[in-house]
This record gives C-alpha cells, structure tokens and sequence, in this order.
C-alpha cells in the first residue's frame, strides 16, 4: 500500500513496483487507508508522514501496537532529524527521504521484505 497525497509520486511507485509483479493500492490519505486496511492484506506500506492528511503518526502508532502489522517505510522530505527519531521510534522499519529514483524505494522495499522471510 502506498499512502501519498500526490498522485504523480503515488503512480510512480505504483509502476515500479509492478515492474516485479507487486500489486499497490494507492491511498491519498491514511483515513482511507484505514478504512480499507485488514490484517494480512498488505505486506508492506509506503507513508509519507508529513502530508497534512495522511495521519502519518497515528497509523505508526497503531501499527507499533499490533505485532502482525506489516512493515512500513516512511518515505518523506524532512531530513530534521527530531522528525527521522520520532518516526523510527514509533515503529517505521525505515525511513527514505524524498526524493529517490523509484529503483531505491524498490531495492529498499525488497530488502525489507527479505528480511522479514
């Protein structure tokens, strides 16, 4: 699942990770996302904390809570530091700060995913 108000960064992951045969919903705010969410459907998530709709925060804290929850990589364009601590140490498995080429997200969402097998 990708969570990102802007619809060309959300269609880009969208075709990148189609590139391997990985299906993505896109979300453009975590109250969709929310609504939509079941345990198990989604192996991995993509969120953009700072976008002012995507309660980035509380999906991290209900995902911290629930041990089944599946990993997310914060992917965001703060590199405050204060905003890297706060979000690795609510739980996010990873954070990539925007902008990468579409190949890194991918080569760090494998790897997540490797790991977690």
């Amino acid at each position: 699942a990708v969570i990102d108000q802007n619809p060309q960064m959300a269609a880009i992951m969208q075709r990148t990770f189609a590139s391997v045969g990985a299906k993505t919903d896109i979300f453009a705010t975590g109250k969709d996302f929310m609504d939509a969410y079941q345990p198990d459907k989604y192996s991995l998530v993509i969120l953009d904390v700072l976008e002012p709709t995507s309660n980035g925060m509380g999906i991290l804290q209900e995902f911290r809570a629930d041990r089944f929850a599946p990993p997310v990589i914060v992917y965001s364009p703060s590199a405050q530091r204060e905003v890297i601590v706060k979000v690795l140490s609510s739980g996010a498995a990873l954070y990539l700060m925007k902008p990468q080429k579409p190949e890194v997200l991918l080569d760090k969402a494998i790897s997540l995913l490797n790991k977690k097998i």
